[in-house]
Formats: C-alpha cells, structure tokens, sequence
C-alpha cells in the first residue's frame, strides 16, 4: 500500500543511506560532513527519495547540493520538488545564505534534465556552456605544450604568484569583487598552483588551482572589466602550467572553462583531453 510523502532530515545510518544514495556520493561528501533528507512513504515508512547536501569550507555562507533523485515511481509528483524546498529551508535555518548546485555528465541530456529540474526550483545559472577538461601529466609533457613553453618570457611578464592570501592585493581584490564565487579565501586556492594578473599593483586577473590528492583542479579566470583579452588569459593558462609541469606531485590536471574561445585556446596549448565532460552551475539564494 502506498502513501502520502513526508520530507525529513535523516541519520546517517549506513545500510539505508547505500539503498538511497549512491555510494561515490556518500564517499566523496562523507558521513560526518554531509546533511542528507529523505522523503519518505508514510504507510511502507521507506526512503523513495533522498538529498545530499554539505557546507562550504571554501565560502563562507554556501552550501553545496551533492546529489537529489526520488524513486521511478514517484516521480513527476512534486515530490522532488517538495524534498528540495523541505531541505533548503533546513538548511536555511542551519545559516546557510546560498547553495550551489554542480553537475557533470558524459551525455548532454542527463544534464538538460538537472538543468531544467534545478532553474523549475528558484536556480540561477552560474556560468554557461561550461566544460571539464581533464589531462594526464603524461599527455602535456607528451605534447606539444613543452615546445610551446621553451624560452617563453615576455607573456608572462606581468602573471605572478603571491604566496600570502594576506597580502594586500589580495585583500583588496577581495574587497572590489562583488561576486563571491571569485573571491580569494583560504582552502579556495593554493599559492603553488594559482597565478595572478597584476597592473600598476592592482590584481585584474586571476587563475586558481587547488591540489586534490595527486591532481590539480583549475577553476575558470577571472578577468576583471576592460583586461577580458584572449592574450592574458593565456599567459595566466600558461604560467600555472609551467608551474605545475615541474611539479613532481602533480599527476593529473582537471580543467574548468566556459565557452568556445577558451576551449579552442586550451586545445592549441595542450591538445585533445584525455577525458572531457559536461557540466552545469547553479545557485539558489535563501
């Protein structure tokens, strides 16, 4: 017999979470980090649908959705909607300002769905048109990028590292910019694998990298208004490269970048990725 669905927080009780949640999702968030709500069937008292969501480490504020998804049989209900609103209130309620929603896929139709489930329910897009492009140590040392970068200079001449995120350029930087998702804070960036654009000691453009175990991730540049040219983000793509080819620890290097231009210059840099997805960025202010 089936019944009505009621929405609520739920334990992290390990034999139910892996009949509910994918077990790569429960792995990466982890138990003690991750706030999971379920929806629940009132009359069989079982999970047919469930959310995943953890605060940010990295932005003060943010909360991350991981993961939501209701049982085949319930869906086009609402109730994937009811659990999503059920969930962000709580996670309102917790002092959470905003949560962001990314998701990557081999196949575009999976995302369209996520998309479209995710702006339906109050998400604005972040960035469009967005990709991954992940590369092995193995296949930029291999290629063409090394011939590229022998005797290099004048290009680079105004990207620098900055060691200290107190620094007062950075500071700075983080006082002009309005948007928080480009803002310098710690555990956003790591000094050894991030290069800054600097004119008359002002920081107009900038490239994180953040090392995760054996490989690197590069979120999108920032360009500041009136520095948007194709020739400093390149010289910032190619300055952290440099960096993080004569870095023994580096194995692999995953790359986030939005629209045709930037992946065209990515290709004429390294070539084709060894693996290339997808992907979506939304947020949803509370």
């Amino acid at each position: 017999m089936r019944g009505s669905v009621v929405c609520k927080k739920i334990a992290p009780v390990g034999e139910v979470l892996v009949k509910v949640f994918p077990t790569e999702i429960i792995d990466s968030v982890g138990e003690e980090d991750a706030h999971f709500f379920g929806a629940i069937d009132t009359a069989t008292r079982a999970l047919r649908g469930g959310g995943v969501f953890s605060v940010s480490d990295e932005i003060e504020g943010a909360a991350l959705l991981h993961y939501i998804n209701v049982a085949e049989s319930y869906r086009n209900e609402g109730v994937g909607s009811k659990l999503l609103d059920y969930s962000l209130k709580s996670m309102k309620s917790a002092g959470t300002k905003y949560v962001l929603y990314r998701e990557t896929a081999d196949n575009p139709i999976n995302l369209i769905i996520s998309y479209n489930f995710a702006t339906d329910n109050g998400f604005i897009p972040i960035v469009e048109n967005e990709k991954i492009l992940s590369y092995k140590m193995e296949t930029i040392l291999g290629g063409k990028f090394a011939m590229k970068m022998m005797g290099k200079k004048d290009s680079l001449n105004n990207i620098i590292g900055i060691d200290d995120p107190k620094d007062n350029r950075i500071i700075k930087f983080n006082e002009d910019n309005s948007d928080v998702f480009y803002k310098l804070e710690k555990g956003n960036y790591d000094p050894c694998y991030s290069g800054f654009y600097v004119k008359d000691d002002k920081i107009v453009g900038a490239l994180r990298g953040v090392l995760r175990d054996k490989t690197v991730i590069l979120g999108d540049v920032y360009l500041e208004t009136g520095y948007e040219s194709d020739d400093i983000y390149t010289s910032l793509l190619e300055y952290v490269l440099i960096l993080l080819t004569q870095d023994v620890r580096v194995e692999n290097i995953v790359i986030q970048v939005t629209g045709e231009k930037r992946r065209s210059i990515i290709n004429s840099l390294l070539g084709e990725p060894d693996a290339e997805r997808n992907a979506i960025e939304l947020v949803r202010y509370l």
